[in-house]
């Protein structure tokens, strides 16, 4: 499936600053960037670049004087669908199972404070046998449950702030 996407983000600066912008359509093996342009207005030079492992793209601008600019950006993406099937559904892997890779998002961070947040994570979602239906769960209580308030989060707000608040998105 095709579809175009469209960022425009406007900035008044009032001292030298160096933006760092992760705003490009992701590349994947399920997804394709057909088309993409980036554009800053009034011009300044961009220095584009990709994280380690080229999972993530980015756009520095280096602006040296007082001024407000526009960055926008506009792309075709191609995206290939998997349906699952949720009677094919893994089931869940035990901790000691888990890939390395993949356990060490399971430490706390200042966005996430995994270990504050496990025991209502089991409580609320420990009861389900499969992978889907412990993802369908999460996502509905999500839905039900957090209320989408424009400026009610910012820099420091965490995954237990928008839990314990009922509020999120900046």
């Amino acid at each position: 499936m095709k579809f175009k996407i469209h960022s425009s983000l406007s900035y008044q600066v009032n001292a030298p600053t160096t933006f760092i912008f992760n705003i490009h359509a992701l590349k994947t093996p399920s997804q394709t960037v057909l088309e993409e342009q980036i554009w800053v207005n009034p011009y300044m030079s961009l220095d584009e670049y990709a994280s380690h492992d080229e999972s993530c793209r980015f756009t520095r601008i280096k602006v040296d004087e007082p001024m407000t600019f526009t960055i926008d950006y506009s792309a075709t993406v191609d995206m290939q669908h998997k349906i699952i099937d949720e009677g094919n559904s893994e089931g869940i892997v035990d901790l000691v199972e888990l890939d390395s890779y993949i356990a060490t998002f399971l430490y706390p961070s200042r966005y996430c404070q995994s270990d504050k947040l496990m025991k209502f994570a089991y409580k609320e979602f420990g009861s389900y046998r499969s992978v889907y239906e412990q993802v369908s769960a999460i996502s509905e209580w999500i839905y039900t449950n957090i209320e989408y308030t424009s400026g009610s989060t910012n820099t420091n707000t965490s995954a237990m702030d928008t839990i314990t608040e009922s509020v999120g998105v900046s």
